[in-house]
This record gives structure tokens, sequence and C-alpha cells, in this order.
């Protein structure tokens, strides 16, 4: 399930602050493509080096909740928050987010499986 490896990749990279100090080299590839509308894809894929498979998830997102993912974490980082990321798989893409102070909890649900779609 690319998704939930994904999102606990994601999960060590935010928790170990290895995100935080990425996001605040303004200068650094990574911090220009989250910055940028319609760039979520290649940010995650910048900080983590994703698979083509997972990559191909992520773009299975609705652009409308892949562009609020890119907003939420830009956000909470440029706020120095930590970014606390979760995933359960689901029938459609599902996107959830708390901001409680100090941080900001990150929740997809989408469709389990290899391929993005409603399970077969």
């Amino acid at each position: 399930m690319p998704m939930a490896v994904v999102m606990a990749r994601i999960q060590e990279a935010t928790g170990s602050g290895s995100a935080l100090e990425l996001f605040n080299d303004s200068g650094s590839e990574f911090h220009s493509q989250l910055e940028t509308r319609g760039q979520f894809v290649d940010a995650v894929n910048t900080g983590l080096g994703l698979t083509q498979q997972e990559a191909a998830y992520f773009e299975a997102i609705p652009p409308t909740l892949r562009e609020g993912l890119r907003a939420t974490v830009f956000q909470a980082l440029s706020e120095g928050k930590s970014v606390q990321v979760q995933y359960s798989p689901g029938y459609d893409f599902e996107v959830r987010l708390w901001d409680y102070g100090e941080a900001v909890s990150v929740h997809v649900s989408g469709p389990y499986g290899d391929r993005p779609g409603p399970p077969t």
C-alpha cells in the first residue's frame, strides 16, 4: 500500500525535524516547491524521493485536496510547527486537518491497494 508507506516516511521526516530544517533554507528546492501552488507532489518527491508508483498515488489525490495539503504544510512549517501525518484506507480520498497550537495534524484517507480508485 504505497500511501501508508509514504505517510510513514513523511511522518518520520517531519517528526525528526528534517522537513523543518529543509524548509527553513528558503533557497532550497523543497521550500520553493512547497511555496508554489500545484507543486505539492514535487515537493514531497524532493524531500523523500518518491517511487513512480508512490508519485502516481499522490497525483491521484484530487487537485483541491492536494492543494489543501500543500498550503497546510507550508503554513505550519512557516510558523515553525511540527506536522503530524497519518493515513487510513478509505473508499474515496479525504483530508482532515487539526491545528492545535504547537503542531498540525494531517490525516489522509484514500483507496487501499497499489492503485488509486475504488476497491474492487
